[in-house]
C-alpha cells in the first residue's frame, strides 16, 4: 500500500500556480500554511494542553510534571520534522506498524502523541492526552497558529516594506507636481507624493486593525458545553481553566459555541485582507496608467525580454501579476467568509475543505505584495513629462478662478467659467487674458494672475506629511517578529560545553537549526565557519552564542542576533548561562 512518504510532489507538476510558478517565494509559507503545519499545531495545542492539565491543581487525574518532562514536550513540537507529520498522516490514511488506518487526522495526532511517550517518564498521562476535548478543539486552535504565524512572519513583513517604499516615495516626491485626472480628463493638480501618501494611509489603516486583532478561540468539547470535562470533574473551574488557558496561547477566548468555533473571527480577518488587496489592486492599476502615460518609467535590463515577437517592449507585467493576485485571493477570501460562518445545527464538516484552502487566499495576497516591491524597485518617476503635461494646462486653474469669484461675490461664477472652458484646452496666458476682460477688482486679478498649475497644488504637500506621520507614529509601536531560527553559531572559546548539554544541542540540530562552530570543527557541531565568515550570515534569522570578545563584538556588528553566554557585563535582550536553557530561548524568540 501507498504510504505517506510516497506521496511527493515536484512544483512543476503542481496543479496551483502557488506551489508551481509562485513556488520560489511562496515555499517558507508552507511552514505555517500546509498539512504539514496542520498537523503540528494540533500537535502543539495537545502538547499545551496536556502541560496546562498537570500545572492544575486542583485538577488530580494528572500528576505534575517535573520542567525537565514539560521540556522534553515543548521540544517535541519545536522539533517537529516532516518524518513526524508523515507518521500522523500514515497512522490516519494508510497505518502505521500495527496501527490500522484511523482515516481522522486528529485521532492520528492524539495515536502519534502516545507513540511519543511510549518509553518515557511521561507514559503515565497518555489516557489524559485529548481529555474531554473535541476534534475541532484542537483544529480551530492550530488553524488559528497557521494563520497567526504567516502573517506574522511574512505578511506583515512584506506588507511593512511595501509601506516602507511608499512612505519613502511619498517624501521624496511630495513637492513634485502633477496633473490630477478625474474621469481620465485633467483635473485640479496634486503631487505624486500625495497620491503615493494616500495608498500610505489607506492601507496602514486597515493593516493597524488586522495587526492589533486577536483571534478567537474555543476549547470547550463536544458541543460547546464541556459536558466530557464536567462530567468527569464537576467539581473544577473549567470555564476560568479554559479562558485562562487560551488567553495564554494569544487568543480571544470564545465560551459560546457549537461544536465548532464559528469562524466569525476569520471573516474579520479575511474581510480586512481583502479591504487590502482591493488597495493594492486600485494602486497597480495606477501605476500601469502612470507607466502608460510616460509620468513612470520602467528600467530596462538586458537580458530580460518584454515581448516574444516585439524586441522593444519592456511591460509592467509584475504590477498585472499583483493586480490579478489580488482577485485569486479575494475570490478565495469571499468564499470562506460565505461559507464558513455557517454551520447545520452543532457541526458539519462542510467548513473542511474551505478550512484547508485558506493557505491559497493567504499566498495569492502575499505574491501580490512581494510583486508590487520588486516593481517598484524598477521604476524610475519621469518629472520632466509630468512638469510638460501640467505647466500649460490653464483650463485647470477655472476652479480656483470661479471659488475666489464666489468669495467676492461675483454673480454665476460656475457658470461663466463653464461656459468659457468646458470642452476647450487654454493655456495659462489664455485664462489671464479672460480674467483681464472680467469686471472684478485689480487687486483679485492680480491674484489670481499668480496661479500656475505647478504651484496650485493646495495643501497636498502637507496632507502628505500628515500620512508619513501617521506612518512613523505606527512604526514606532510595531513590534518586529524576529524571523525563525535557521541556523546557531556557538563561539566555544572559553566555553565547556558538558555531556548533559551535548545531548541537548544534538536535539536541536536533529529539528531544522544547523549549529555552526566559530573557529572549531568538533564532532557536535554540522560545520566549521572562521570569523571573517560572519559576514554570510548577517541576519537576525542567526543566532550567535558567546562569550562577550572580539567574536561577539563582530557578530553584533555584522547584525546577527546575539546572546551573551554566562555574561553579567553583557546588555542583550536574551542571555543564557547554559546550553540546557537554550530550547526555551528559542521558543521565547520565536514567540517573541
Amino acid at each position: 500500500m501507498t504510504q505517506s512518504e510516497e506521496l511527493t510532489l515536484h512544483s512543476l507538476k503542481s496543479i496551483s500556480s502557488i506551489d508551481g510558478r509562485h513556488r520560489i517565494i511562496t515555499e517558507p509559507l508552507s511552514e505555517w500554511l500546509s498539512e504539514y503545519a496542520l498537523h503540528k499545531y494540533r500537535f502543539y495545542l495537545e502538547v499545551e494542553y496536556l502541560i496546562a492539565l498537570s500545572e492544575w491543581k486542583e485538577f488530580k487525574a494528572a500528576r505534575e510534571m517535573t520542567l525537565e518532562e514539560k521540556e522534553f514536550l515543548r521540544n517535541l513540537v519545536t522539533n517537529f520534522t516532516l518524518e513526524d507529520a508523515n507518521i500522523v498522516q500514515n497512522l490516519d490514511r494508510f497505518g502505521y506498524k500495527d496501527q490500522k488506518p484511523t482515516n481522522h487526522d486528529v485521532k492520528a495526532v492524539e495515536y502519534f502523541f502516545r507513540l511519543k511517550l511510549k518509553g518515557t517518564s511521561l507514559e503515565d498521562l497518555s489516557e489524559i492526552i485529548h481529555f474531554g476535548l473535541t476534534s475541532e478543539d484542537a483544529n480551530n486552535i492550530a488553524y488559528n497558529c497557521m494563520i497567526r504565524g504567516a502573517l506574522k512572519y511574512y505578511y506583515f513583513p512584506a506588507l511593512i516594506s511595501l509601506l516602507d517604499q511608499l512612505k519613502a516615495l511619498a517624501e521624496i516626491e511630495k513637492n513634485t507636481p502633477m496633473l490630477s485626472r478625474t474621469h481620465g480628463q485633467p483635473a485640479t493638480p496634486t503631487t505624486f507624493g500625495k497620491e503615493m501618501a494616500n495608498y500610505l494611509d489607506r492601507i496602514r489603516k486597515v493593516f493597524e486593525s488586522l495587526y492589533e486583532y486577536k483571534l478567537p478561540a474555543k476549547l470547550n468539547g463536544a458541543v460547546g458545553c464541556h459536558n466530557a470535562q464536567y462530567f468527569a470533574e464537576p467539581n473544577l473551574d473549567w470555564i476560568t481553566f479554559t479562558e485562562d488557558f487560551l488567553k495564554q496561547l494569544g487568543f480571544m477566548p470564545n465560551l459560546l459555541t457549537t461544536q465548532i468555533e464559528p469562524h466569525d473571527g476569520f471573516t474579520e480577518i479575511f474581510s480586512k485582507m481583502i479591504s487590502i488587496n482591493n488597495i493594492l489592486r486600485d494602486m497597480s492599476i495606477d501605476y500601469w496608467l502612470y507607466i502608460m502615460q510616460n509620468y513612470i518609467v520602467q528600467k530596462k535590463v538586458s537580458n530580460e525580454i518584454g515581448s516574444s515577437t516585439m524586441p522593444h517592449k519592456i511591460n509592467p507585467w509584475r504590477m498585472e501579476v499583483a493586480e490579478g493576485s489580488t482577485i485569486e485571493a479575494n475570490s478565495r477570501f469571499t468564499g470562506f467568509i460565505w461559507k464558513l460562518q455557517t454551520s447545520r445545527l452543532q457541526r458539519d464538516l462542510s467548513d473542511h475543505e474551505a478550512q484547508r484552502s485558506i493557505g491559497t487566499a493567504i499566498a495569492h495576497s502575499y505574491i501580490a505584495i512581494l510583486h508590487v516591491l520588486e516593481e517598484l524597485g524598477r521604476l524610475e518617476i519621469n518629472r520632466e513629462c509630468m512638469k510638460k503635461d501640467l505647466e500649460d494646462n490653464g483650463v485647470i486653474l477655472t476652479e480656483a478662478i470661479q471659488t475666489i469669484l464666489r468669495k467676492d461675490g461675483y454673480p454665476n461664477s460656475y457658470e461663466l467659467m463653464k461656459d468659457l472652458s468646458r470642452g476647450q484646452y487654454l493655456t495659462v496666458q489664455e485664462v489671464y487674458k479672460m480674467v483681464n476682460d472680467l469686471t472684478i477688482k485689480e487687486e483679485t486679478k492680480n491674484y489670481i494672475k499668480t496661479l500656475k498649475p505647478e504651484t496650485y497644488l493646495g495643501l497636498a504637500v502637507k496632507l502628505t506629511e500628515v500620512a508619513i506621520g501617521n506612518w512613523i507614529s505606527f512604526k514606532d509601536n510595531y513590534n518586529a517578529p524576529y524571523p525563525q531560527i535557521k541556523k546557531i553559531i556557538i563561539d566555544c572559546e572559553g566555553l565547556e560545553i558538558s555531556e548533559k548539554e551535548s545531548l541537548i544541542l544534538n536535539k536541536i540540530k536533529e529539528g531544522k537549526i544547523e549549529l555552526l562552530g566559530l573557529n572549531t570543527n568538533k564532532s557536535l557541531f554540522s560545520a566549521m565557519i572562521s570569523s571573517e565568515k560572519l559576514n554570510d550570515f548577517s541576519t537576525k534569522s542567526n543566532l550567535f552564542i558567546g562569550k562577550s570578545n572580539a567574536n561577539y563584538l563582530l557578530a553584533k556588528q555584522k547584525g546577527l542576533l546575539c546572546v551573551p553566554f554566562n555574561s553579567s557585563q553583557e546588555k542583550a535582550e536574551f542571555k543564557i548561562t547554559t546550553f540546557e536553557e537554550l530550547p526555551s530561548l528559542i521558543k521565547t524568540i520565536q514567540e517573541s
